[in-house]
């Protein structure tokens, strides 16, 4: 082992030192005020306790210089230059194990894991389509000129088509030559300046994937060590053992040529060779315990060097994973009211806004030291590179409240300066606290001064963090160090008090975890007579820092018991309005400005204008609820404030002093004139100023405002981990004023109370009954995966029940098994043995149902489990006892008492009542199990039914027994829904039992899946090759889609014979569809609403549910009416459109993999060009429209027959509601047809059209991504009403014969259609699509389909019907099965269809001869899972000696007391209760109180 024995002593020594020394000051200053208080004889004690505190005083500075040259003494770990820049640690992942190396010796072996972070998977190369993209966008750019909503729908475009990621790489590798885009947009269609040359060119690659996912980050070596928990909660090193030299690069991922991950992951002794692992041996008299195991190291080079590297690692991640400034207060998790704040696909900034933020940062962030933004303040800690990554994310320039921040901490710290406490009793003299309100506003955050980073899915916070014990330095004061160490030591003693998991009772302290909160919500004031000092009996102090005569040092923490009329403030999302009001008129600033008028006019012995006075009597009245806190937190304390400014003012005049404070706040610092004492009045009218600034900023958002106010109340009150991160801040400051650029690279991990299992237990035996079922628990000798006694797991203490059968769960399926190992990890992680026993044996599964029946069909369990009782009552003989137990646990009656004649509703089903089972048992429960116990029972007992009761013991046993296995089927029900992803479904299994109305209707659990054959489905149409006659050729729609045209044609017939009459009835005038000159399509997604009696002229509506109406009414003549016959007529019409629009709105395209399964490639048989020209031309006029559109709206009036026309071409081309509202000509006319053209400019202002996709690609693997483009272009016009279909040409392939072929056995005619209607029963869609074509047989008269059924391998028989096939490797069998509705034969030379529905089922798999089939299980088997993880933060550690520079023995130092910070922060008030009142900053109000205004 590699351990400085020498430094690891002096090292202890120093915080063994320190802790003496500590409790000795607490010590004597407790004999002072005891004999301050009036207590005799102490004065022997008091001078041993004096002489005690002075001898540790010295054991600690000597300990300190013994321990400082020990430390000078190893090597320095980087060069002169750099050797005191900050080191930032980034987290690791350890995992351990304990392995037998002999007859009596251990060895602990620890692996180590670079977390997230360290990843970079980056790859710098574009792809092909990356460039094409990227290209793409840039043209768009260029092309958009300064139009601003263009550029931004290229960015959304690019962000689509390769990712946020590689969107944000893609445009930073291919960047113009030519920087600034041209100041003039180019129009649509129109010829744009190229971007080209770029800047450079870029890298390219064939595959998304070149190389494994690696880590560049990591230290040159890693160095381990074991601690031992040795006084008041302090760690002892024990061993520490240095790794192997790590590579400078490490894979941590699979490669493109590499099926497996690297060695290291999975072999340990490949772990321990490359550096990531060591073996620690336990020999001798060494526990093999740990309290605490951590790792740490360091990487060389120059900090510049390491900076970039920062950089670097922070731009791979924001380039594929993502990465983020996460704002403090942002919610990690989902809940009833807030969202997380991760998304999968977080777009980042656009180009031009990544830029505005980098300008801003360079004008802000490096040029301003002070800057609040979060990349300037990443900045000054990591370094100017990773300040430019953070300026380009999401709210990279965030400032965090800082500035408000700054307000409050000025006013708090301004009020704790003013309070009397900080005197001595007995003396007037004023203490200058400058230097501690200096400190507390710069450097003293609860939220700490880093911003908080969003790297892929994990947040990581930047703690500055430094090593108190070691520290030499004046960046802070040594009285604000001697408190920090006075207040570290108790706090460190009550560690303890952490909630921790692992330590007592799991759900109480997952709990407590969960309910703590950053931040105080809830505050209670209290107002309490002041007792003058010295007092007895003298108060208890856990510190001796605070001077014996001081205000704190006679503090008590109040009794809430004891204290009249409390005020509770909790903060609340939504304050009451008037409080707002208040809020945004500022009235402390108006209060503030007449008072410091009055004063400034009174000094001068001026007179005071009436309106002065008067400001302050209008506003009084607004404040009259401060007293009971009705104006809330913020106020409450506010007027504190200003009653303590009032109070002093009033001295200040008295005195004749100046009424001006000589304190001023200036970027954030306190500063007062040299050689100046800053009296009470100076600090009040500080503080008051600061209220009446943070007032102003806060913008009337009072909820904000009260909460940053609560995070620094907490600063004063018990995060003592603020304070001491406070000490490292400081010095960051101070060295990014002499070195603004490096920073050092290393690593840390720790992992706390490891032990070999069973150490230090006692055994605890499994339930005896699982020895009785081999078909739920194996033998652990026979199990091959079970842990032996060469490898014994470490687990953290206290968890578990003891010693563990490690025995295997066998279960019908792996999601059972899942659900059997969750459940029997809960069991072993609970405290409570019976809490999680879940026994699912049939019997009690039979008793469950049985309730869980009742329950859905209405009963109450109460009623249910005394329905049981009674019946075993009976059966058992006991009958005397049901009146006496119905009497005393009568059954909740649901009558309302004064309904009309509830009374004799009551009486007469009191009559038939039946026992409360439930209450039954809650009370029995309660008795301890003992019916003679029960109180209520014993009234009503006779001398004949109490000895009955004896018996009747095991009966009430069985119906707890009953509610227990209600319990526990729907616990595992639960447990079942939540591993299978379905949480509501859990919920309701959870809660069905209380609810009764959402129960599952079949508990899933219980359920044995059986091997089965999945079978594919699927029902579609063939277009037909010709259509019917009086359609018009050449229409929009139908160049876009001709086959869905032939098809609704032949749905719809002749055009000419859907004729409608309008006018007299006797001689109509007859309008047929085939003189509209519109084509099927238009029909079908044009018929709308048609009343009989209607004329053109009431007929006004307007959208595409009434545009086919309106075609009909131009051919009307003025005035005439439809006749009842012709509406009837255009009803039919519209009832078969909406059918078949509703048949094309839910389908999809047809693709050669629905006829051959074995394709592969689903588009490859599409003729991609053919659709690209259909699109294209569609897609140019579309666009060419609008433009038009856009250009003759400007020039109304004079263009209303243009607006009208091109209005028409746009619902030609299926846009809906640009049809022109017939409104009658004139001003109303022009004004109608503006509102409606500007309201589609607007649609596709808001959501662009956009651009087409380019060619077809010829890369397969980016067909589809150009097919959803292409989708989504027209989707963006037409929305989903319309698919659009490639043509297929199949023919020579297996396709083609399944299109052609034979029909498979036993699928003729008849029994296709038997199995269709079949389906129509339970198929939502296939009973749509064959009501449509019903419908069109009915109402247009055409010829019924003929079905085609595709199934590959022909010849065999029709899946649809008998038993699954059986496959074999010398004789497939269908699995997919297409039944496609044609008109005529189809052509597999050209074929174009869609799929209207598609399912799969699973039938029970066959056996094979005489072998029945084959059943598949799952197996769950125990094992301690490494549950280790690494911190969420990253620690920016500063060296805590500058003159020496860094040791690795202050990189130690640092991540030990770390760790001990870390559980100080897991620590609230609660845990602290000693503290209240004993922080350097506290404040209280004088002892005047409230006083008049």
């Amino acid at each position: 082992m590699t351990v400085n024995l020498e430094l690891a002593k002096a090292r202890r020594a120093v915080a063994d030192a320190r802790i003496a020394l500590d409790w000795s000051r607490a010590g004597l200053a407790m004999y002072d005020k005891r004999i301050e208080s009036g207590e005799s004889g102490l004065e022997a004690e008091h001078l041993a306790q004096g002489q005690e505190t002075a001898t540790n005083q010295t054991r600690y500075q000597a300990a300190r210089d013994a321990y400082h040259e020990l430390a000078c003494e190893e090597p320095e770990l980087w060069s002169a230059d750099s050797r005191s820049d900050p080191l930032l640690l980034l987290p690791l992942r350890l995992e351990t194990v304990y392995r037998n190396a002999g007859e009596a010796a251990l060895e602990l072996w620890i692996r180590a894991y670079p977390d997230d972070i360290h990843i970079d998977s980056h790859e710098p190369a574009l792809t092909p389509a990356e460039r094409v993209a990227a290209e793409a966008y840039w043209c768009e750019v260029w092309a958009a000129g300064p139009h601003q909503e263009r550029r931004t729908a290229a960015w959304t475009r690019l962000v689509a088509a390769i990712g946020p990621g590689r969107a944000a790489w893609a445009v930073k590798a291919l960047r113009p030559g030519r920087q600034d885009p041209p100041q003039t947009e180019t129009p649509p269609g129109a010829s744009a300046p190229s971007p080209a040359p770029w800047a450079v060119e870029p890298e390219s690659r064939d595959g998304n994937w070149t190389r494994p996912a690696h880590t560049y980050a990591l230290p040159d070596r890693l160095v381990f060590s074991g601690y031992e928990t040795v006084g008041d909660g302090q760690i002892g090193l024990v061993w520490r053992e240095e790794g192997a030299p790590i590579p400078e690069v490490l894979d941590v991922g699979l490669g493109p040529d590499s099926p497996v991950p690297p060695g290291w992951l999975g072999d340990f002794e490949e772990a321990v060779r490359v550096g990531m692992g060591v073996k620690v041996l336990i020999e001798g008299e060494m526990r093999p315990d740990f309290s605490l195991v951590t790792v740490a190291g360091v990487r060389g080079g120059t900090s510049e060097h390491t900076a970039e590297l920062i950089g670097t690692l922070l731009d791979a991640h924001r380039c594929t994973d993502g990465l983020a400034v996460l704002p403090t207060g942002t919610p990690t998790n989902n809940t009833e009211s807030t969202r997380s704040a991760w998304r999968t696909r977080m777009p980042p900034p656009s180009p031009e806004k990544a830029e505005e933020q980098r300008a801003a940062l360079a004008v802000l962030g490096d040029l301003a030291p002070r800057s609040p933004q979060a990349a300037a303040r990443a900045a000054r800690a990591l370094g100017p590179a990773a300040g430019r990554v953070l300026a380009e994310t999401a709210d990279g320039l965030d400032v965090d409240d800082h500035d408000l921040l700054s307000r409050l901490h000025a006013a708090f710290g301004a009020m704790a300066a003013a309070s009397t406490n900080w005197m001595n009793y007995d003396s007037d003299t004023q203490v200058d606290l400058t230097f501690l309100v200096q400190h507390f506003v710069e450097h003293v955050r609860g939220r700490g001064p880093l911003p908080t980073l969003r790297i892929g899915r994990q947040p990581y916070g930047i703690l500055p963090v430094t090593s108190l014990d070691l520290w030499h330095g004046t960046e802070v004061d040594l009285r604000i160090l001697e408190h920090l160490q006075g207040f570290r030591t108790f706090a460190e003693s009550q560690g303890w008090r952490s909630p921790t998991v692992g330590n007592g009772d799991a759900d109480e302290v997952i709990n407590d975890l969960l309910h703590r909160l950053p931040a105080s919500r809830r505050l209670r004031f209290v107002q309490q007579e002041p007792v003058s000092p010295p007092f007895q009996p003298a108060p208890d102090t856990p510190t001796g820092t605070a001077p014996y005569k001081s205000g704190f040092a006679w503090q008590q923490p109040p009794d809430p018991a004891f204290l009249p009329q409390p005020l509770e403030f909790t903060l609340t999302a939504e304050p009451a309005p008037e409080v707002g009001e208040l809020l945004r008129a500022h009235p402390l600033r108006t209060l503030l400005g007449a008072l410091q008028e009055f004063a400034r006019l009174r000094s001068l012995q001026q007179e005071v204008p009436p309106e002065v006075t008067q400001r302050l009597f209008d506003l009084a009245p607004s404040f009259e609820g401060t007293r009971g806190g009705k104006l809330g937190l913020w106020y409450h304390l506010a007027i504190m404030a200003l009653h303590l400014y009032y109070f002093r003012l009033d001295q200040r005049m008295q005195s004749g002093g100046s009424v001006e404070p000589v304190i001023d706040l200036v970027d954030g610092q306190v500063t007062v004139p040299p050689g100046t004492v800053p009296a009470f009045f100076d600090w009040a009218a500080t503080a008051i100023d600061q209220f009446a600034v943070a007032e102003e900023m806060a913008d009337g958002d009072l909820p904000r405002l009260e909460l940053l106010l609560c995070e620094v109340l907490d600063t004063q009150t018990h995060r003592l981990d603020a304070w001491m991160t406070s000490v490292a801040s400081a010095r960051l400051n101070r060295l990014r004023r002499d070195r603004p650029d490096g920073t050092h690279l290393g690593a840390y991990g720790w992992v706390t109370d490891l032990r070999p299992r069973g150490f230090g237990e006692e055994s605890v035996p499994t339930d005896p009954e699982d020895d009785h079922d081999p078909e739920i628990v194996g033998n652990p000798e026979e199990d091959p995966q079970a842990p032996t006694g060469e490898e014994t797991p470490a687990e953290p203490a206290e968890q578990g029940t003891g010693e563990i059968h490690d025995g295997y769960l066998v279960a019908p399926s792996m999601h059972q098994a899942t659900t059997a190992a969750v459940l029997r990890s809960g069991w072993l992680s609970h405290t409570d043995g019976e809490a999680f026993r879940v026994d699912l044996r049939a019997r009690r599964v039979r008793q469950a149902l049985a309730v869980v029946d009742g329950v859905r069909s209405g009963q109450t369990l109460g009623a249910l489990l005394g329905y049981q009782l009674e019946r075993a009552l009976h059966d058992a003989h006991l009958d005397g006892l049901i009146a006496p137990l119905r009497a005393a646990y009568p059954t909740p009656h649901l009558a309302e008492p004064d309904a009309p004649g509830a009374e004799e509703a009551l009486t007469a089903t009191a009559a038939r009542d039946v026992v409360d089972g439930r209450a039954l048992v809650a009370d029995y429960t309660a008795h301890g199990h003992q019916l003679q116990d029960l109180d209520s029972l014993g009234e009503e007992l006779t001398d004949e039914s109490r000895p009955l009761l004896q018996q009747a013991g095991p009966l009430v046993d069985d119906l707890e027994a009953t509610v227990d296995a209600v319990g526990d089927l729907l616990l595992a029900e639960s447990v079942h829904q939540l591993v299978a992803g379905h949480p509501l479904r859990a919920g309701v299994a959870a809660d069905g039992i209380a609810r009764g109305d959402t129960l599952p209707e079949e508990f899933e659990v219980l359920r044995t899946p059986r091997a089965a054959v999945a079978l594919t489905h699927r029902l579609g149409l063939l277009a037909p090759s010709t259509g019917t006659n009086g359609w018009t050729a050449g229409r929009p729609l139908a160049a876009l889609e001709p086959a869905l045209e032939r098809w609704c044609q032949t749905r719809l017939g002749d055009a000419a014979g859907w004729t409608f009459a309008f006018g007299d009835p006797a001689a109509p005038a007859q309008v047929s569809l085939a003189d509209l000159g519109v084509c099927a399509l238009d029909v079908v997604l044009g018929a709308g609403l048609f009343q009989a009696g209607t004329d053109r002229q009431l007929d006004a509506a307007t959208g595409a549910e009434s545009v086919l109406a309106h075609r009909l009414l131009r051919r009307v003549p003025a005035g005439a009416r439809v006749t009842d016959a012709g509406a009837a007529r255009f009803a039919e019409l519209q009832l078969l459109c909406r059918s078949l629009a509703g048949v094309l709105a839910s389908a999809r395209p047809l693709l050669v993999t629905d006829l051959d399964a074995g394709a592969g490639d689903d588009w490859s048989a599409a003729d991609l060009p053919e659709l690209a020209a259909r699109v294209q031309t569609w897609h140019g006029t579309v666009t060419f429209a609008l433009a038009e559109l856009r250009e003759q709206v400007r020039a109304l009036p004079g263009t209303v027959d243009e607006v009208v026309r091109v209005l028409e071409t746009l619902t030609d081309l299926g846009t809906s509601g640009a049809w022109p509202s017939p409104t009658p000509e004139g001003t109303d006319r022009v004004e109608s047809l503006r509102g409606q053209a500007l309201a589609v400019l607007n649609r596709f202002e808001a959501e662009p059209v956009p651009p087409l996709a380019g060619p077809p690609p010829q890369d397969p693997s980016a067909v589809l991504e150009w097919v959803t483009r292409l989708r989504a272009t027209v989707s963006s016009v037409l929305g989903r009403t319309l698919p659009v279909l490639p043509v297929l040409h199949v023919g020579g392939s297996a396709a083609a014969t399944a299109l052609t072929g034979p029909a498979p056995q036993e699928a003729d005619e008849d029994a296709v259609a038997d199995w269709l209607l079949e389906m129509e029963r339970v198929r939502p869609q296939t009973r749509a699509f064959g009501d449509a074509l019903t419908a069109a047989e009915t109402l247009a008269g055409t010829a019924p389909c003929t079905t085609v059924v595709a199934q590959l391998p022909a010849g065999q028989p029709w899946i649809a019907r008998g038993r699954a096939p059986v496959p074999s490797r010398r004789h497939p069998v269908p699995h997919h099965c297409a039944v496609l509705r044609a008109d005529g034969a189809p052509d597999a030379g050209s074929a174009a269809g869609l799929i209207v529905d598609s399912w799969t089922e699973s039938l029970p798999e066959p056996g094979v001869g005489e072998h029945p089939p084959e059943e598949l299980g799952g197996l769950a088997f125990h094992y301690n899972q490494p549950d280790a993880r690494a911190p969420q933060a990253l620690l920016l550690a500063l060296p805590p000696d500058r003159t020496r520079g860094w040791r690795m023995e202050d990189v130690h130092a640092v991540v030990e007391e770390t760790f001990a910070l870390a559980r100080l922060r897991g620590m609230d008030l609660t845990d602290f209760f000693e503290l209240r009142g004993l922080l350097p900053v506290q404040w209280t109000m004088p002892a005047h109180g409230w006083g008049p205004l």
